[in-house]
């Protein structure tokens, strides 16, 4: 037991140095975290949804930038991570799922997770495509139809007028 602490406790510290996530760090996060989020979190906090709160889970930066209470997940720091507050049910106002709390199971996987300093592989695919393509062409795009000036068209040709 007090060797799982001492590599848990060097985990979560190459983790907050911004070293790279171990094979088994990342096997952790898509066996036990990536389903559960995606099972019961991207419905409404997801780049395809209005995420609710501003809050998105569905990448590694949005679930660290947080929404309007803050970040989510605080690596190596579970008491201060809003996630693992919202899915304990430790907060009246904050109980997350709504359709009902996670297996203690999940929730101590959860903790686990961020105390390891919570390894994700995910990158914002909302945000890669928002920027524009290299080599795009403005100039041309500015030859569509709806950004060319108004003009007063001719008008049609009746055959009986």
């Amino acid at each position: 037991m007090r060797t799982r602490w001492i590599a848990l406790f060097l985990a979560a510290a190459s983790c907050a140095l911004g070293a790279e996530a171990t094979p088994e760090q990342i096997e952790f996060f898509e066996k036990k975290i990536r389903p559960v989020l995606a099972e019961q979190c991207y419905g409404c906090h997801s780049a395809d949804t209005m995420a609710l709160g501003e809050l998105r889970v569905d990448s590694r930066e949005a679930i660290r930038k947080g929404g309007t209470r803050g970040s989510a997940v605080t690596p190596g720091s579970p008491e201060a991570s809003v996630l693992l507050k919202a899915i304990s049910y430790a907060d009246l106002d904050l109980k997350m799922p709504p359709t009902g709390k996670l297996s203690e199971q999940q929730i101590a996987d959860f903790r686990l997770w961020i105390e390891m300093g919570a390894p994700d592989p995910r990158e914002d695919k909302a945000a890669q495509s928002q920027a524009a393509p290299s080599g795009y062409d403005f100039d041309k795009e500015r030859e569509f139809w709806s950004f060319r000036p108004v003009e007063k068209p001719a008008p049609p040709k009746v055959s009986k007028p």
